[in-house]
């Protein structure tokens, strides 16, 4: 495929069925992180970057129950990306997230030289240009330790990111006791994480 000179898909997951290795593009590498193993390389990777290595068990609970039991949450930490998938990352000149319903074509006929070389953070929209925010679709970042950082300017994703897993573990409990089903709190990484880049200096 005209992609694969381009770009990787590093796709993680938990023990997973695939496809047979002979049906996958050689551009497309998954990663086999066991059960739990994707909320435990979330707490471990975002309460080391905290600085709460302290309340590391915590952080790798919360992080595996909500994987486990509102698995959908995971997309609130697209701009933690670059932090806790770093080791994967290594050697790569950017990275960015994506949506699982998202059909990615002839990626070499939108991203441009200009947008890999000049630009820090490049992202696409769908005819709303007058919203400016990053897109869940595609939020291409160069790979820096500062552009992985950007995350902690949010506080429910950074200083209050603890207190949100709890909030949003107490609120399906409180629902279950009341024999409701419902959806835990939920904040988009399109908003405050937007913002954050937007007003960080010196990133183009």
């Amino acid at each position: 495929n005209r992609s694969s000179y381009l770009v990787d898909w590093l796709i993680f997951h938990e023990e997973a069925r695939l496809p047979p290795a002979g049906e996958v593009p050689p551009n497309v590498l998954f990663f086999d992180l066991g059960r739990g193993g994707l909320g435990s390389l979330f707490g471990l990777k975002l309460a080391s970057a905290l600085g709460a290595t302290n309340k590391l068990t915590r952080y790798m609970n919360l992080f595996r129950a909500a994987f486990r039991d509102f698995a959908y949450i995971i997309t609130e930490y697209k701009p933690t990306h670059g932090t806790v998938f770093a080791d994967y990352l290594a050697g790569y000149s950017h990275w960015s997230y994506t949506d699982s319903d998202v059909l990615v074509g002839d990626l070499p006929l939108h991203l441009s030289l200009e947008e890999l070389t000049e630009y820090d953070v490049v992202t696409y929209h769908f005819g709303d240009a007058f919203r400016l925010y990053l897109r869940g679709q595609f939020s291409l970042h160069r790979n820096t330790p500062r552009l992985a950082r950007l995350w902690t300017a949010c506080h429910h994703l950074g200083a209050g990111l603890l207190d949100e897993l709890e909030a949003k573990h107490m609120l399906v409990k409180r629902l279950a006791a009341e024999g409701k089903h419902g959806r835990t709190r939920f904040l988009s990484a399109e908003g405050c994480y937007s913002h954050a880049v937007a007003s960080a200096s010196g990133i183009r």
